[in-house]
């Protein structure tokens, strides 16, 4: 019975990938061609920016990277604001997966200077600052978040993160209690609290916060796992 019910979730699985495959290949083919024409005709940066993510799911990341560029290049700042804040957040996306993550921060900065509360812009940045080692130009990114959403325990997740790196233990200590206290299930918050209290020196304490961690994520990997992954050479630190 157990190996029925596996076999039928893997189905349901490959068949949601299958699904969202043949609806890219739809975009990419038959819809992006005349979208992308009658977007540049009218000058439709909405349109231009969708578009850019069109091809940025079929993995085309050149072109959707040059549709982006040329909505920040030719879209005016006082009329097309959105647009070109969109543009700078998509193709900050497009850096990041080919990699070339100095650009990637330089985008990012800009998205999170005009939108503080963009977690999804302040996760990867984080990422590649940490990874880089480059924590002191990282927290005013982290603390602006939190003065945007107090009451989100991912900003105090990262502060927590941030602060333990730079050994300062009892102001980290604040911003993963209060992480945990927002949302008890937090398996980061609980994960990067087991290392500060191991770091401490508090083992028994960290073990039982790294027992909460698996129990929401069995799987959870250390921050640190997570920035080798990223292939980030430490040595080329922006600031």
């Amino acid at each position: 019975m157990f190996k029925k019910i596996v076999y039928l979730v893997v189905l349901i699985v490959l068949s949601l990938c299958v699904i969202e495959n043949v609806r890219v290949t739809i975009l990419n083919k038959c819809v992006f061609p005349s979208m992308y024409m009658t977007a540049q005709k009218k000058q439709d940066y909405k349109s231009l920016v969708r578009c850019g993510q069109i091809k940025f799911m079929a993995r085309e990341y050149d072109t959707a990277q040059t549709i982006f560029l040329s909505v920040l290049r030719n879209a005016s700042t006082s009329e097309h604001k959105k647009e070109k804040q969109d543009a700078f957040y998509h193709l900050a996306n497009t850096y990041y997966e080919t990699e070339d993550y100095d650009n990637a921060l330089k985008a990012y900065a800009v998205v999170l200077k005009n939108e503080p509360g963009n977690r999804k812009a302040l996760r990867k940045f984080a990422r590649i600052k940490m990874a880089k080692g480059d924590y002191v130009s990282l927290y005013p990114f982290i603390a602006a978040y939190i003065k945007t959403k107090p009451n989100d325990s991912f900003g105090y997740t990262e502060g927590c993160a941030l602060l333990t790196r730079l050994d300062k233990f009892p102001q980290a200590r604040k911003f993963c209690e209060q992480a945990i206290q927002i949302r008890r299930g937090n398996a980061r918050a609980h994960y990067d609290y087991a290392i500060l209290l191991e770091k401490q020196g508090f083992k028994e304490l960290a073990a039982e916060q790294y027992k909460e961690a698996k129990a929401q994520q069995s799987k959870i990997k250390s921050r640190e796992e997570l920035e080798a992954m990223l292939n980030v050479n430490k040595e080329n630190v922006e600031d």
